[in-house]
Formats: structure tokens, sequence, C-alpha cells
């Protein structure tokens, strides 16, 4: 588990006016049409309109920013319960990642990536949603207690959604092949180092 800080608040009034094909999240790629594809989805300045899209834009700009850069960086959501009850305090508990990946031909090559979870703050705003904070879990000794903290009743629920590791792969699947077509990437399986690639189902395009 990566873990950059143990509670993060930020401000995030760029995000609010930015949505998922306009978070700071650019392919690379030898292929000319993926590129246009690629400048033409960053151009469109679509805000955030639901609560996940806003949480993704945060997990890209605000903690992929602190991996080295990769042809693509792919949030990951297993969303476990939500308070919307006050639109100006919104909290989401979730089992969060930020995935990097380098485009190889067909197969996107892991680079880096972490786990975050935690419990997500944001804000209704006329445009959309606005992530204002994240506390998130803590690393070593202090994890288990910062997760009971954090996630209260839900620790639970929590505990098993991060001990599914088959739920966390096509969680991880859908999002690569949802963030690849955004990018107009034409990409059919993803590896890990040192592991097979594993086929996308169903492949982007």
């Amino acid at each position: 588990m990566k873990t950059v800080f143990k509670q993060f608040y930020v401000l995030m009034a760029a995000i609010a006016v930015i949505g998922i094909a306009s978070c700071s999240n650019q392919a690379t790629n030898n292929n000319d049409n993926a590129a246009d594809s690629t400048q033409q989805a960053l151009a469109q300045k679509v805000q955030p309109t639901t609560i996940e899209e806003a949480i993704e834009c945060f997990l890209v700009d605000s903690l992929g920013s602190n991996y080295d850069k990769a042809d693509l960086c792919v949030p990951e959501c297993r969303i476990i319960a939500t308070d919307d009850s006050n639109p100006d305090s919104i909290k989401v508990w979730g089992d969060f990642w930020v995935m990097n990946y380098n485009v190889a031909g067909d197969t996107l090559k892991t680079a880096s990536g972490g786990n975050y979870p935690g419990m997500i703050q944001l804000r209704k705003t006329d445009e959309g949603y606005m992530v204002t904070g994240m506390d998130q879990v803590a690393d070593g000794s202090d994890n288990t207690p910062s997760a009971k903290r954090i996630f209260g009743t839900f620790y639970e629920k929590y505990s098993a959604t991060a001990a599914n590791e088959k739920d966390r792969e096509q969680a991880r699947m859908a999002s690569i092949a949802r963030f690849a077509n955004k990018q107009g990437l034409n990409v059919t399986c993803y590896q890990d180092f040192g592991w097979p690639a594993v086929p996308i189902t169903p492949p982007a395009h």
C-alpha cells in the first residue's frame, strides 16, 4: 500500500469545472490516430457531473501526480458507502486506487500505482461536484486503527471489499477499458511486471 499522507486536504476549485476527459491524463502513443483522439478528449471541458467522476479526477490530479509520469493514469473506485444528505459535506467511503500504465502496442504495462482507502469529502455546486478533502487510512501499525476510525460502522464491509482480489481485478479491468476508450487507445490487455498479460474483457477500442 502506498500512502502519501495520512490526511489530505486541498482546495479543488479547478477540478470543479473539469471532468474526466479534462483530468491531467494524457496518453502518449506512437499511433497518430490515438494521439489525435487523446487531444480531442482533453480539449473537451466537461465538468464532473457525478460524484464518482469528481473522485476520479481528484485521484488522477492530486494522487496520480505523485508518481513519475506514465502514458495513462487510471483511477479505480470501489465505493463502500455514500452519505449525500448534506450537499455541502458529502462523504464517500471507499477502496481507491491509482494505477499508471505505459502503452506497448495493444498492451498497457503497469508502471506504478498505489492503494488509497479512506473517506473523500465533496461539495455539490451549481456546476457539479468538487472534492474538498480526504481522510486516508494510514500505513504500518496505524493501518487497522485508522481504518476503523475512518470507516466506522462500514469497517467490516471495507475489510471484506479490500480482501476480495477477484472483485478488485474486475473493477480494475473495467476502469482500464473505460479510460483507454476515453483516450482513443486500442488495447486488448494489461500486464504487471513479471506476470502474464491479462486480457481486457471487453477490449478497449
